[in-house]
């Protein structure tokens, strides 16, 4: 189905994106991959190869930390010191004691919710958990206390990692893969090392391997560090240090935290200045991530939709590789693909001029696709949703960035002119009782000057058709309607000369109405929007004053009558 759009050219009848039409730069962040990502990932199975699709509240919640070490590094003392109180499940001592997942958020009141219920409740960043199975959610709760830093992130416990059988011995969910999920959705994974034993297990290590794709995010703590004389500590931070950089294959050095994240004092005076300014630096840092929250769950989103793209395009080239008529039959051809997987990866890296980095691990694609998957019967892939994708980041999230550009660096962008001053042709129409003229939409050159909305039918006019004063009015944008780029400005008051106000015989308030007009584009509508705000007062600001107006109408009318 085609319509006109508001520009008179034909165009699929679907609502377009525009980061206007969202109150913040995470929901807005949220909408566009509900809208053009979420739909593709649903039809080609992509979270069978990659990760869940995502709910609305994993954009809009908390920064969360995570911890990982393995048994007795002190991972829940350290949470207890970090919050400054116990938490609900809480249970320390030096054998393996946390055999679950925890994820302790703020609350004003102390509560342990189960992980069904959890996972249940959409309000929360956990429903996509449900996939791990029964035997997960049994192990998996959330702890609510309230504690002043739980206002800004919440934070993952883990169970410890234990070595041999004993990892895997009486747990029926796979460890490293519920691991691998949390380490995708967190700001900061924090690695805890007990500094006096720092032997790491094959199991340890498996577990750190699976977060190489995350290594940005990961940092050092070496905890009980009061323990030991200066030079031991120090031998035992550039061991640690070295098997990180060969695990992750960088040769930047970890940004590390080193002290004894308990209540008890420290034991070692020559670095105990050292280590409580550890201590601050760590909160801080914690503190702080909120501020770069929005950028990090950017970041996050384009990598997901680089590598959506490229699922995509392994399944079209998969799809198309299998021949029509086959001589040594689909099986076999299969099995040719799957054997040279590594060189058809290539192939279209060159091709469609991808980056390597953006493909994922050969083993784990062939392993899936091993799995029931006949080529010939994989999901039919279009250009024209390969293209989709290519727009979210080369067209959608720069707008989002431009528009939220505040919010995300702190900075307006500066293509908006601050003054409000904006001119331009828009899409327009009146509403309004009694109106002297048609409410049509009709495409009219606008001038945004001096606190009026002046509308002329040609650019070379002199004097506008209509004027409008903007004081005490509110504009918004409109995402609940069908139009695209539509933006609605409440309570305007028509500008008349005398002879004409005497003419029409309307009062103030009869002369109020309300503005609709959709710009060209979202950039388009996102200026308008800035500059009618510049205007204009917020919509809550325009609530307070008519609130206001009330109060001081009933204290007229009871002087009135008291007189």
């Amino acid at each position: 189905m085609t319509t006109l759009n508001m520009f008179g050219s034909k165009e699929a009848a679907q609502k377009q994106f525009a980061a206007p039409d969202h109150p913040d730069c995470l929901k807005a962040l949220a909408a566009l991959y509900k809208m053009k990502v979420k739909p593709l990932e649903e039809t080609s199975f992509f979270d069978r190869f990659h990760s869940s699709l995502l709910a609305e509240s994993e954009f809009t919640s908390n920064p969360q930390v995570l911890l990982i070490g393995q048994y007795s590094t002190g991972k829940t003392t350290f949470i207890k010191h970090l919050i400054g109180k116990d938490f609900p499940g809480i249970h320390i001592g030096p054998e393996p004691t946390t055999d679950g997942f925890s994820c302790i958020m703020h609350a004003n009141t102390p509560n342990k919710i189960p992980g069904n219920v959890a996972t249940a409740d959409e309000t929360r960043p956990f429903p996509a958990l449900k996939a791990f199975g029964g035997g997960f959610l049994s192990k998996f709760q959330v702890s609510e206390v309230d504690s002043e830093i739980l206002k800004h992130v919440t934070l993952v416990d883990t169970p410890g990692v234990l070595s041999g059988e004993k990892q895997s011995m009486g747990r029926e969910y796979d460890f490293v893969q519920v691991v691998k999920w949390f380490a995708e959705r967190a700001s900061l994974i924090l690695l805890l090392f007990d500094a006096n034993k720092v032997d790491i297990s094959d199991e340890f290590k498996k577990v750190i391997m699976c977060l190489q794709s995350h290594d940005e995010k990961v940092r050092l703590v070496l905890n009980k560090a009061d323990l030991m004389k200066t030079d031991e500590l120090m031998h035992v931070y550039g061991g640690v240090m070295w098997f990180l950089g060969k695990v992750f294959s960088t040769p930047e050095v970890k940004r590390s935290y080193i002290s004894s994240f308990w209540d008890e004092p420290l034991k070692n005076p020559e670095l105990e200045r050292f280590m409580n300014a550890e201590r601050d630096k760590l909160v801080t840092d914690l503190k702080g991530l909120p501020l770069g929250n929005q950028s990090r769950k950017i970041n996050e989103f384009v990598r997901r939709v680089r590598s959506a793209r490229v699922h995509l395009l392994i399944l079209q080239h998969l799809r198309k590789s299998m021949p029509t008529i086959s001589i040594s039959g689909a099986a076999a051809d299969q099995h040719k693909l799957l054997d040279n997987l590594h060189e058809e990866f290539d192939k279209l890296s060159k091709t469609h001029e991808v980056p390597k980095g953006d493909f994922p691990e050969v083993e784990h694609y062939r392993e899936i696709l091993k799995d029931g998957y006949q080529f010939n019967e994989l999901p039919h892939v279009h250009n024209a949703e390969l293209a989709l994708l290519k727009e979210v980041i080369d067209k959608d999230i720069p707008q989002l960035l431009r528009h939220f550009s505040k919010e995300v660096s702190g900075t307006e962008d500066h293509s908006y002119n601050s003054s409000g001053e904006r001119k331009g042709w828009l899409n327009f129409k009146v509403v309004g009782k009694n109106l002297q003229h048609s409410q049509e939409w009709k495409k009219r050159w606008i001038i945004l000057k001096d606190g009026k909305f002046l509308v002329y039918r040609k650019t070379e006019d002199l004097l506008p058709k209509y004027s409008y004063d903007l004081e005490n009015s509110s504009a918004e944008s409109c995402p609940e309607s069908s139009l695209s780029f539509h933006l609605h400005v409440k309570q305007v008051s028509e500008i008349l000369d005398a002879k004409a106000k005497a003419k029409v015989k309307k009062t103030d308030e009869e002369m109020k109405v309300n503005l609709e007009m959709c710009g060209e584009d979202a950039d388009d509508m996102s200026h308008w929007l800035h500059a009618l705000h510049v205007h204009c007062c917020p919509a809550a600001d325009l609530e307070m004053l008519k609130k206001m107006e009330e109060a001081n109408s009933a204290l007229a009318g009871g002087s009135t009558s008291e007189s």
